[in-house]
């Protein structure tokens, strides 16, 4: 058996041009593990999917190693990229439901994995000292040997041994045993079916044989030799050595030891196998539920910016996107709800129109459905969408869910912003929770919520649109404001686009330190902490220029937070470093998705300013109306959430003018003193304010034509 492994990796040993996924193995159908869940309880299913997807993690990084032997042509991703085969074709089996005894055969595989990885990050780090004795053997052996494959066939004997009998002799027993000690709920009945199934493993390596042929496919380089070659490199067949492994492993009074030097015990790091699950988790979240809520009042039946009516057009926006979500690149699960509103101010003024389901084309065709008639109780409708949204949450076991709500006018049902505020939430928090009780039917506590708010043909800065606003800054959510059916398909867009990182750095010879940085930018991503996630990101690139991996997660994060023109030159730099990425066609659409995007959000922005004039102007007369008392609270609310916006605006717009730039923080300086002064004296503020509130209003003049 160990001559199929060998014969494996001499025909790896061609220069590899390409190394497409190998049929069932790829990540994508990795994450459909249904059956590896199915009859169990809670607690098995949740310590079941850990581990799975612990294992998914692994793939995936082999896979990075499998592809960095194409590319850099070492010795020493020779082992790591046939382990891909081997190891995808077990985790692929394991989903499948193939064995008795999954916990015990999953952590196993995750501790023997975790050997190596902890020895190959020490000496990629040149922690030479940290390198267990017989892995220093192979690295080094890897390292003395040609660097270029194609003189591979005369030189990697010794390498390959090296690592199979460290891998097997040395690492399997130990990796059993702490499986056993870690993981002792297997019972000493059950026991025979895990030797059984340990035994079976063997099996898999013929298979592997095939996949790792099947990457060379199309390759015109061989070795005239390999025959000659393989004879001259068969050692100890490895069912025997894993048979040994198994003996070794349950023989107590046996000491592993490598030429007469005793080993550790299985050299074991929890933030390995937190790394593991968090690879995973990115490369299989749980599925997307999106309930869409649209306004279907009398005022939608009107045209709009359009030349049919607006529900019209939002009916063909909502098919836009549900089309777009069955045909995503990216192997994202989405389950939509689609509900509408309209009507008097009853307690559930919701009609539903498609309840929660992955089937999108049926969805796609419910928006037919739709229809228009009475008025806009906004706030008794997002009052009962969170809690269908909730308890279906609840149903299946998920704690995080998206609300996309379209209206046009102003909700006919009490207020939704408190009173004083302009349109910033009190308190801006990422995630907003539906308590339990809050609804009729039972929902978790834990339940959380994002709004993403379409004002659909509303005037910038009007009150309908701050209420909106509102909405969506309370939940951690976004707002955009559409005037037609373009803008409205591209809004649906945007506010179900799944922001997926690069998993993995380009480059797997990094620091520690290093690797921290990217994987933290990657968690940023992931828990849609983009304001923190572009700080780290920005200092991985600055360190590794020339990761393209790093240079993707980067314009991730300026995208998510609107800063178009700088993600699309982060995206572009990504394609020059990677052209050939198999999403290259995809980030090129994006690009173009943003530069469209980017036209529109400036177009908005200066109807925010002319909004903020009016605003301004307003107010101004009646400050001088000796009516400051009863507009302070709501001008206090404008003044503090309009400084914060002038100060990021010369960036949100990509305007590095001086002079622009000084209007701006001239501006956002004005705004925040009066606000201060309200604070101090509401009675009598206006009498200190009215020069600045002047001033002000004649730079914002300044500002917009300098747009």
């Amino acid at each position: 058996m160990k001559s199929l492994l060998f014969t494996m990796l001499l025909l790896l040993s061609v220069p590899l041009l390409s190394m497409p996924e190998s049929g069932d193995n790829s990540v994508d159908n990795l994450c459909d593990y249904t059956k590896l869940l199915e009859g169990v309880n809670d607690q098995e299913r949740q310590v079941r999917e850990e581990l799975y997807l612990r294992l998914v993690g692994i793939v995936h990084e082999l896979q990075a190693y499998r592809t960095a032997l194409a590319t850099r042509k070492q010795y020493i991703d020779m082992f790591p990229a046939v382990y891909f085969h081997v190891t995808a074709m077990e985790t692929n089996e394991i989903r499948h439901g193939k064995y008795a005894e999954p916990v015990w055969k999953m952590a196993q595989m995750i501790a023997f994995y975790e050997a190596y990885l902890i020895n190959r990050r020490a000496w990629d780090s040149n922690r030479i000292t940290d390198v267990e004795p017989h892995w220093e053997l192979h690295f080094r052996e890897a390292q003395s040997t040609q660097s270029s494959l194609p003189a591979l066939c005369f030189g990697f004997k010794a390498t390959l041994e090296s690592a199979i009998d460290a891998h097997i002799i040395y690492d399997l027993p130990r990796s059993i045993r702490y499986t056993n000690t870690n993981f002792s709920s297997v019972s000493q009945t059950d026991f025979a079916k895990v030797k059984s199934e340990f035994n079976e493993v063997n099996s898999v390596f013929a298979h592997a044989q095939g996949a790792a042929l099947s990457d060379l496919k199309s390759l015109s380089y061989s070795c005239s030799t390999l025959s000659s070659l393989l004879q001259g490199i068969l050692g100890p067949d490895i069912i025997a050595m894993r048979t040994k492994a198994w003996q070794d492993a349950h023989n107590p009074g046996l000491t592993i030891k490598f030429e007469n030097e005793t080993l550790g015990v299985h050299p074991h790091s929890p933030s390995i196998w937190s790394y593991f699950l968090r690879r995973g988790r990115a490369l299989c979240p749980p599925p997307i539920s999106t309930l869409f809520l649209f306004d279907m009042s009398g005022s939608m039946s009107s045209n709009g910016g359009g030349t049919i009516p607006k529900i019209e057009q939002a009916k063909n926006a909502g098919r836009s996107t549900l089309s777009a979500l069955r045909n995503n690149y990216q192997g994202v699960v989405n389950e939509v709800a689609i509900y509408g509103f309209e009507g008097a101010c009853r307690e559930d003024p919701t009609t539903e129109v498609f309840y929660f389901s992955r089937d999108l084309q049926e969805a796609e065709q419910s928006l037919a459905r739709l229809y228009t008639g009475g008025g806009t109780p906004l706030g008794k409708a997002i009052r009962a969408a969170e809690c269908r949204l909730a308890e279906h949450l609840t149903l299946t076991g998920q704690t995080d869910g998206k609300l996309i709500l379209l209206s046009d006018g102003q909700g006919t049902c009490g207020e939704i912003r408190p009173q004083g505020v302009y349109h910033n939430a009190p308190t801006q928090t990422q995630q907003y929770t539906v308590a339990a009780g809050q609804c009729s039917n039972p929902i978790t506590s834990n339940t959380r919520l994002r709004y993403y708010t379409v004002g659909f043909d509303i005037p910038p800065g009007s009150p309908a649109e701050r209420d909106l606003q509102y909405l969506s800054n309370l939940t951690g959510g976004k707002y955009l404001n559409v005037q037609n059916q373009t803008q409205l398909t591209r809004a649906f867009r945007k506010f179900n686009r799944v922001y997926r990182p690069k998993p993995f750095p380009l480059d797997n010879q990094l620091t520690d330190d290093d690797r921290r940085k990217f994987d933290q930018g990657v968690e940023h991503i992931q828990s849609e902490k983009f304001v923190s996630a572009t700080e780290v990101c920005e200092a991985y690139v600055k360190a590794h220029p020339n990761d393209c991996h790093g240079l993707f997660n980067l314009a991730l994060s300026y995208e998510a937070n609107d800063l178009y023109r700088e993600a699309i030159t982060q995206y572009h730099a990504y394609l020059s470093l990677c052209p050939d990425a198999t999403d290259a066609a995809h980030v090129r659409q994006q690009i173009l998705f943003l530069e469209e995007e980017y036209r529109d959000f400036l177009a908005f922005q200066q109807e925010v300013i002319r909004s903020d004039l009016d605003f301004l102007k307003l107010h101004f007369e009646r400050m001088q109306n000796g009516r400051s008392v009863a507009l302070a609270m709501e001008f206090r609310g404008f003044l503090q959430e309009k400084g914060d916006y002038y100060d990021r605006l010369p960036r949100l717009i990509d305007q590095e003018d001086r002079f622009f730039v000084g209007l701006a923080e001239d501006i956002s300086a004005a705004f925040d003193r009066c606000a201060v002064m309200i604070r101090r004296n509401p009675d009598h503020w206006d009498r200190d304010a009215i020069p600045i509130v002047s001033m002000t209003y004649l730079n914002l003049q300044d500002l917009l034509s300098e747009m």
